[in-house]
This record gives C-alpha cells, structure tokens and sequence, in this order.
C-alpha cells in the first residue's frame, strides 16, 4: 500500500544560476527526480528532490518538456523510456485522455490492484540515504574548513581540474545523509547550497 505521508520532498527554489554554471562545469545536469528504491531488506525509500546527474546519461540529457523514465530491473537491467510530459500539446493530450476514458468507464486500479489489497509498505527515512553531495560556498576560507570537518568523518572529496570550480564547490565521495546534514546544519552560513548527485545507473 502507498504511504505518501514518508515521501521526502523538496522543490527547486533554492537552486541558483551559479548552481546550474558550476554543475555544468562539472559534467553534470540539475534535474527534478523523483525516486523509488529499495533496500536489501526489502525496505523503500521514496523522495523527490532536486540532484545532479551526468551529463553523458540518457537522464542528464533529457531537456525541455520532455520527461525520462528509468527502471532497474533484477534480471533486464537498466531500463530508459522519454517523451512530451509538459507544456500545453502534452498535458491537453493527457487530460482528454483521461476524460474520454472516464466517460467511457475505462477505468481500471491507479496500481494494477485494488490498494486494500496491498500489504503496508516498509519504508525508511531520508536520513538513511547513502550517496554522494555537491556542495557551494562563497569563498575557499568556508570551502577549507568543511572539506575539514568531511575528512574528520573519513569523507573523500572528488578531484577535477578547473580551478575556478575547485575553489568554490566540492563533491563529495559517498556518505551517510544524516552525517552530511549534521555538517550542512552546522555551516549553514558557509554552505551556500546542498544538491545530491545521482547516476549513473
């Protein structure tokens, strides 16, 4: 059964222009997700996010009002589906759609199944999130004793050579999200903004 209420969820809002700059710099695309996925217990983690993808993916490359779709499956692999989802010809389309099958009574479970027959689902928080993290500052001063304080916690820093971004953002190895909060939240005047990197799958 859904459990909407355990759905992370944060918009874009807070994503500049100098994010988008220093993302594309870095090999990377800002994109929207929303992500399911499942733990080795059989536990599910549900958020919708703003990340960093790379560009040299199928997902990283998908622009303007189309949306991309992935699946990993246990025994297919890697699945990848794209097409119009926004903009005026795309959702008109979808609404009549939608309109002429409930006129006809074409209507069938949201599902596959009627939801009172889904067993409740387990879910786990945000915190328990394993990845990687982009992070902004204003100046190297700031930049400097982060890095620090990921170090101390035996957090890796990614290399690349442009000086310009070096100085100002860092993408970290992988590590736990309630560690990286725990940093964000005590530098909040030094961090200027936080994206999780995705990808590639």
């Amino acid at each position: 059964m859904p459990s909407f209420d355990t759905v992370h969820v944060e918009g874009i809002r807070n994503i500049s222009g100098e994010d988008v700059e220093l993302a594309d710099q870095l090999g990377f695309s800002i994109k929207l997700l929303g992500i399911v996925s499942m733990t080795e217990d059989g536990k599910t983690l549900q958020r919708v996010h703003p990340a960093l993808i790379p560009l040299n993916t199928a997902l990283g490359g998908t622009h303007g009002v189309t949306n991309g779709l992935f699946t990993l499956g246990d025994f297919v692999g890697g699945v990848f589906s794209q097409g119009p989802g926004a903009g005026r010809e795309a959702t008109a389309s979808a609404v009549v759609s939608d309109l002429v099958d409930i006129s006809l009574e074409n209507t069938t479970d949201c599902f596959g199944v009627a939801v009172n027959t889904m067993k409740e689902m387990q879910t786990i928080s945000m915190n328990e999130r394993v990845g990687q993290y982009y992070l902004r500052f204003d100046n190297e001063k700031d930049r400097a004793a982060v890095v620090k304080e990921l170090k101390q916690i035996n957090v890796t820093i990614e290399q690349h050579n442009k000086i310009n971004v070096s100085n100002c953002c860092v993408v970290t190895g992988e590590v736990l999200e309630s560690e990286i909060m725990s940093i964000v939240t005590g530098n909040e005047g030094s961090i200027k903004s936080m994206i999780r990197v995705e990808g590639p799958w």
